[in-house]
């Protein structure tokens, strides 16, 4: 998968009603972390507001995004930082 960050934005404009999301791959930041894997497309922070959290908590919005990026954590994405609102 080349465009992580692209595809982390498609997988949430699909399952969450009228989202908005911001994405920055700030993976140049993190380059000589002895964790990271250098090759960039690896570290992100993650801007979501979607109407489908009204009601949730903070940890049950990121435990939803999770749960669509299941497949993407530690490889390829080795961090990412979430803001999730209503």
């Amino acid at each position: 998968m080349q465009d992580i960050g692209k595809e982390i934005e498609r997988r949430l404009m699909l399952a969450f009603t009228d989202a908005q999301v911001l994405i920055q791959d700030v993976s140049d930041h993190h380059k000589n972390h002895p964790q990271s894997p250098g090759t960039g497309n690896s570290h992100f922070t993650l801007h979501v507001k979607t109407p489908d959290f009204k009601g949730l908590s903070r940890i049950d919005r990121q435990r939803k995004i999770y749960h669509l990026l299941d497949d993407l954590m530690d490889n390829p994405i080795h961090m990412l930082s979430i803001k999730a609102e209503d």
